[in-house]
């Protein structure tokens, strides 16, 4: 296995650091790889951070972290111990679930979005509230143009009905019923190529009311992407432990000219995703899941 690389910021570092020469000595006495250095070095001075929280700081992908920590644990010189706040939202896994119906017109109390915003940031991405009122009409416009840029791809078309299920509770893909019941206009589903006026005007009235916040990261590339999915992920459990709704408005996040236009009109990195937040008008119930099986099939 490839050894994990120290990032070159922390590298130039060390280079400067006045401990520099009895870290070194330290190292030749243990035996350490200069990544086993830096690791036990950051950790000395910034204990209890995740495991993600310091993959970033060291500039290694968090997979390799993983065999890093492993094998310093290994040797007694660090103890990891399980978060129970991890513990928390794991019993959320359960729950969690899209909702795209109308939600109530109540705002979401500032000690919530603030658990939001730091359970993106735990895993080294951004979380941008909307809270300006000249950003919602624009971004409004933009979801609108997304839906319909959308409605006249036969790609999107065919892509979209492939994940429909007539089953009310799928384990797999949406339901159509809970399209159906929500309050976003569909022209894929209606054969349309463009919404109705009455339809955009619903739609922008919708996204202008609701409590919006793009998920957004520092770059562009793969590791970036994985962030943004383990953000999200941390994100939607804590909404779920909060009893708080999510649906997503991803059209201005798909549509290439549109997401370039949502990053300069919110001044972020690159937004990876934008949802829609708030508290439902029905009680959550629990989310069909497929049977766990091991991420890859054991040779026949």
């Amino acid at each position: 296995m490839e050894a994990p690389r120290l990032g070159s910021a922390f590298l130039l570092a060390q280079v400067g650091d006045p401990l520099g020469e009895p870290l070194r000595r330290v190292r030749a006495e243990l035996d350490l790889t200069p990544a086993q250095a830096g690791l036990l070095r950051l950790v000395a001075s910034q204990p209890g951070q995740s495991q993600q929280a310091i993959a970033a700081q060291l500039g290694t992908p968090p997979t390799r972290l993983v065999a890093l920590v492993d094998s310093v644990e290994k040797r007694g010189l660090i103890e990891r111990h399980r978060n129970p706040e991890d513990r928390r939202l794991y019993d959320m896994v359960h729950w969690r679930h899209t909702n795209r119906a109308d939600y109530r017109p109540q705002p979401l109390p500032a000690p919530v979005l603030r658990r939001l915003v730091a359970a993106v940031q735990q895993e080294t991405a951004a979380l941008r509230l909307i809270d300006r009122s000249t950003e919602r009409p624009a971004i409004a416009a933009l979801v609108v143009r997304g839906v319909e840029d959308e409605a006249h791809s036969p790609e999107v078309r065919r892509e979209f009905v492939r994940w429909l299920s007539d089953d009310p509770e799928p384990a797999t893909g949406t339901s159509v019923g809970s399209w159906l019941a929500s309050p976003y206009p569909m022209p894929v589903l209606s054969g349309q190529d463009r919404l109705a006026p009455g339809e955009r005007a619903g739609m922008e009235r919708l996204v202008e009311g609701s409590t919006l916040a793009v998920l957004h990261t520092a770059g562009d590339e793969p590791v970036d992407w994985l962030r943004a999915g383990q953000a999200l992920q941390r994100m939607l459990l804590t909404t779920t432990a909060d009893g708080v709704a999510v649906s997503f408005l991803n059209q201005p996040i798909e549509v290439r000219e549109l997401r370039a236009e949502l990053r300069g009109l919110l001044d972020t990195g690159a937004p990876q995703l934008l949802v829609r937040l708030g508290y439902s008008r029905y009680p959550s119930r629990r989310t069909r899941r497929l049977p766990v099986r091991p991420p890859v099939e054991p040779p026949g």
